[in-house]
C-alpha cells in the first residue's frame, strides 16, 4: 500500500493534521525523501505516556470520608472494617476522616464538648509544648481541613493549630484550645 493510500486510510480526526500530513507526504514523494515517522507509532506512544501519567498521579490510596456524628461514623461500613477508631465518641460531631490502605494510618477531625475531652485523652500522656515538635504526625494528602503546622498563639490568619498535645501508643490527639475541635492522627499499628 502506498504512502497515499495509507494516508487517506487514515483515522486521523482532525482535517487540519490530515491536511498538514498530506503536504508533507506530497513533499517526500515529490523528493523522494524516507517517509516520515508514521502517525499510528506516534499515537500510540502519546497514549502510553498519558497512561502512566493517570496511573503514577492515581497512586494516592488516601480516602476521605465525613459523617454527621460519631455514631454515624462507628456504626458505618468503615466502622465495623476498623478505618473509625472504637475510642471515638458517639457523640462527636462533623467527623472528617482520611485513611490510606496502603500504610493504615488515619486521620481523624471532630468536634465535642468541653466535658468530653477528658475521656478522649485519658491514658495518653501529655506532651509539654517544648517537646510538641518532636512529635511525629505527617499530613494527609490533598486535606484543607487538616492543620498546617503547631503554633502557640493564633493569629486570626493562620492555618496552624494551637492545641493541646496528647501521646499515646496508638495515636496522637490534638485538643484545639480555640475551638471545639480535635484532631487525632493514627499510625500504623
Amino acid at each position: 500500500m502506498s504512502l497515499r493510500a495509507a494516508l487517506a486510510n487514515s483515522r486521523l480526526q482532525r482535517p487540519a493534521v490530515a491536511a498538514k500530513l498530506n503536504q508533507r507526504t506530497r513533499v517526500v514523494l515529490h523528493t523522494g525523501a524516507a517517509a516520515a515517522e508514521p502517525p499510528m507509532r506516534w499515537a500510540a506512544m502519546n497514549r502510553l505516556v498519558v497512561l502512566l501519567l493517570l496511573v503514577a498521579l492515581g497512586c494516592a490510596e488516601q480516602f476521605e470520608h465525613r459523617f454527621e456524628t460519631g455514631v454515624a461514623a462507628l456504626s458505618s461500613e468503615l466502622g465495623h472494617n476498623g478505618w473509625v477508631p472504637q475510642w471515638l465518641p458517639s457523640a462527636a460531631r462533623n467527623v472528617r476522616l482520611q485513611y490510606d490502605i496502603d500504610t493504615n494510618e488515619r486521620w481523624l477531625r471532630f468536634e465535642v464538648d468541653e466535658s468530653q475531652r477528658p475521656a478522649l485523652v485519658a491514658g495518653l500522656q501529655s506532651v509539654p509544648w517544648a517537646e510538641a515538635g518532636t512529635v511525629r504526625i505527617r499530613r494527609p494528602r490533598r486535606a484543607s481541613w487538616w492543620f498546617e503546622g503547631l503554633i502557640q498563639e493564633q493569629p486570626a490568619n493562620d492555618g496552624a493549630l494551637n492545641a493541646d498535645v496528647f501521646r499515646g501508643a496508638d495515636r496522637v490527639v490534638l485538643l484545639d484550645r480555640t475551638g471545639p475541635s480535635v484532631f487525632a492522627y493514627v499510625p500504623d499499628q
